[in-house]
C-alpha cells in the first residue's frame, strides 16, 4: 500500500512540475511573447494646498486651492478632487467634505466659511493618474 501512495505522489509531482520549464518554450505560448509585453509606469500625483486669504477671519469666505501635478505637468483631468475641513479641538463636530471646481492649470478650488476661530485641518483627497493621495494642512482662523 505504501508503494502505491509513493507512486501516486511521484506521478502528481511529475505532472505539476512537468509544464514548460525553458524560457524558449514560453515564447511559443499565445499572447505571452516578451515582444508584446509593455511596461507601464504610473507617477504619483503631487499636490499642494494654498488658501486665500492666507490667514482668514471668522465668517470670511476662504478659497482653498488644490494644485495637482504629475511629473511637473498640471493635471486638469483628475477623477476626483475634494477637501475635508474640521477643527480637531471640537471632536464632536463633523468633518465637512467639499467638492472643488477645476479652474485650470492643474488648480481646483473650493470655498468655505468658518464661523469659529481656531486651528482647522484641511485635507485634500485627490484621485488622479490611477492613484488616491491625501494629506492635511493647518489653517488658522482668527477673530
Amino acid at each position: 500500500m505504501g508503494g502505491i501512495a509513493l507512486t501516486v505522489l511521484l506521478l502528481s509531482m511529475w505532472v505539476l512540475l512537468g509544464g514548460c520549464t525553458g524560457a524558449d518554450e514560453h515564447r511559443h505560448h499565445k499572447g505571452a511573447t516578451s515582444e508584446k509585453m509593455t511596461s507601464v509606469s504610473l507617477s504619483m500625483p503631487k499636490v499642494s494646498l494654498s488658501f486665500t486669504p492666507a490667514t482668514p477671519k471668522i465668517g470670511e469666505s476662504i478659497q482653498i486651492h488644490v494644485h495637482v501635478t504629475v511629473d511637473k505637468q498640471p493635471v486638469n483631468d483628475a477623477d476626483r478632487v475634494q477637501v475635508e475641513v474640521w477643527n480637531p479641538a471640537r471632536p464632536g463636530e463633523h468633518h465637512r467634505m467639499i467638492g472643488t471646481k477645476r479652474t485650470g492649470n492643474g488648480i481646483y478650488t473650493a470655498a468655505v466659511r468658518l464661523d469659529q476661530p481656531g486651528a482647522y485641518q484641511v485635507m485634500y483627497h485627490v484621485t488622479a493618474n490611477g492613484a488616491h493621495v491625501m494629506n492635511a494642512q493647518k489653517l488658522e482662523v482668527r477673530q
